[in-house]
Parts: C-alpha cells; sequence; structure tokens
C-alpha cells in the first residue's frame, strides 16, 4: 500500500494526539484520587499534631494539580460529606462548591449529611456546580424524582468507566428531630433495591463501575456481599479507614477526613487494585488560585 506524504503526516499527528491516552490509559489501568467527609473544612487544620498532615484546600489543589500532570486522565472523586461545616455553614456551602469547581471533581457523592441545612439550600448551592453530583436513592418528596443523576459515565484514559451513588438513611431517623428537619422533603430511599436497579444500566454503558457509598460499616458490608462482584471499587465516606474490611474485591477505600489525606486508587488491568494515601502535607506550597477563592468565599 501506498502512503503519500500527506497521509503519512495526518496518521502522525493522529498517533501523537492519541499518545496521552495510550500512555495514561496503558492496558486498562485507571487512577483514581479520592476524598471523603471532607465536612467544609476550607483550611489548614489548626490543632492537628506536628508531624501530622493538617490538609487545607490551598494544599490539597497543589497536590491534585501535581498528580493530574503524571496523569492527565485521572478521575477525581468525592465519597460524600463534603458540603457543610464550620469554614462553610456561613456561606450555605457555597465556599465547598466553588472549590471543587476549581479543582475539577469529575463526580461527588450526595449523602443525608449534605443536607445539613436543609433541601432547598442544598439544591440552591448545588445549582452552580460544574462537577456530576450523583446518588441513586435520594428523591424529592415533591416530584418523586432523584435530585441528583444516579450515576455518571467518564472515559478515562482508553476505558469507560461509571460512577454510581447511593447513602444509607442515618440511622434513629425518626427519633432525632434535627434529621428529620434537615431531610424535610428528601426520601432516603432503600439503598439495595436502588442498586439492584440502576447497577445494571451502568454496567451496561461501563467497561467499570465505581461505587461511591456513604454509610456505616454495617450497611457496608451487606452491599459489599450483594453487589461486589459488580464493582471495580467501593469508594467510602462515614467510616474511619481504620473500621474498613481487609484486603477484598473488589477493593474498598476511604481515606482521612477533612482533606487531610487523599487516596489514590489504581485499578488495574488484571483486575486487582493498587491503593496509596497521599497526605496534605504542610510541605505543598498552597496554591494561590484557591486561596483567592477562598478569600472570596470564606469568612475570616
Amino acid at each position: 500500500m501506498q502512503v503519500t506524504r500527506r497521509g503519512a503526516v495526518g496518521l502522525a499527528a493522529a498517533l501523537l494526539a492519541a499518545l496521552p491516552l495510550l500512555l495514561c490509559g496503558a492496558g486498562g489501568v485507571v487512577t483514581l484520587l479520592v476524598s471523603a467527609d471532607t465536612e467544609g473544612q476550607t483550611a489548614a487544620c489548626q490543632v492537628c499534631p506536628v508531624d501530622a498532615a493538617p490538609g487545607g484546600m490551598a494544599r490539597r489543589a497543589t497536590l491534585i494539580n501535581e498528580r493530574r500532570r503524571k496523569d492527565p486522565a485521572l478521575v477525581l472523586l468525592d465519597a460524600g460529606n463534603a458540603l457543610f461545616g464550620g469554614d462553610s455553614m456561613a456561606g450555605g456551602g457555597d465556599a465547598i462548591v466553588a472549590a471543587y469547581n476549581l479543582l475539577g471533581y469529575d463526580a461527588v457523592n450526595l449523602s443525608y449529611r449534605d443536607f445539613r441545612l436543609g433541601k432547598a439550600q442544598t439544591l440552591r448551592t448545588l445549582r452552580d456546580a460544574r462537577f456530576a453530583v450523583v446518588s441513586c436513592n435520594l428523591v424529592d418528596d415533591s416530584t418523586g424524582q432523584l435530585v441528583a443523576r444516579p450515576y455518571i459515565v467518564k472515559q478515562a484514559g482508553i476505558e469507560r468507566v461509571a460512577i454510581v451513588g447511593v447513602t444509607v438513611p442515618p440511622a434513629a431517623q425518626d427519633m432525632l428531630p434535627h434529621l428529620g428537619q434537615q431531610l424535610a422533603g428528601i426520601r432516603v430511599e432503600d439503598p439495595l433495591q436502588a442498586l439492584a436497579a440502576w447497577l445494571p444500566k451502568a454496567k451496561r454503558e461501563s467497561a467499570r463501575v465505581i461505587l461511591l457509598f456513604y454509610g456505616p460499616a454495617a450497611s457496608l458490608d451487606t452491599v459489599r456481599r450483594r453487589f461486589g462482584g459488580d464493582l471495580a471499587a467501593i469508594l467510602v465516606g462515614g467510616i474511619p479507614p481504620d473500621a474498613l474490611p481487609g484486603a477484598s474485591r473488589p477493593a474498598v477505600v476511604t481515606t482521612m477526613e477533612h482533606g487531610k489525606r487523599l487516596a489514590l486508587v489504581r485499578l488495574l488491568a488484571d483486575g486487582g487494585t493498587d491503593v496509596r494515601q497521599i497526605d496534605v502535607a504542610p510541605s505543598l506550597e498552597p496554591d494561590p488560585r484557591m486561596e483567592e477563592l477562598l478569600r472570596r468565599h470564606v469568612s475570616p
């Protein structure tokens, strides 16, 4: 077959354009960077031990930017309970949405804890989100519709991955008036029934399915035993790292609260998983763009 000079140039250009995907997705490896239980925390911890990672959104930005330079196909995820806490409550959660927009999050799990100021405030705050908000079992009582997308499908290197969100209803909601007030107008449907309905659809559209789960350890174990064979990984909020099960398939991963660490998760071609915890350490130079954003959104 004879190749013209113009054809050769076009082929070379196409190969160069595809090179980042081939390098980052080689062998079907998918890289995830995961936060959980940020709880509205934007500042570095002021009371942590000297040798502990203090976190802070500006240092988190630097870490994420560094990881993206190494792997442009990286998928950035949050397992839930991100919106509200001491640094963000006064602004109704706007600081976290603005910060996550700047960080370029791909998907954030909406948990029952993300309604601390009520349904109207949470939905209003999330209108400005440029990231996908996912939950397959949070329903608006007034419409009967899900308040978020049940899942998204994301191109990660050369693979399509589905990201599904689910939250477990809070224990003793009926006996705790403040929880009833926070969740007024929101129905938390049975997680197992919701996953049984949505996971098959997510599987049909992707090579692997990642579950963002928020809830207690007992519920996590039930979900893992019933749906583990359908999942590449379960990324968890609401459970301390030392309370998770040991080595298992699929991998079950969380990280430290308030952004003190992020979990780096590599889904390997053979179905295995490589997990590292990365400190958001004081040696990281705070990102100036994030510092400027926080000055605008967080009250001193």
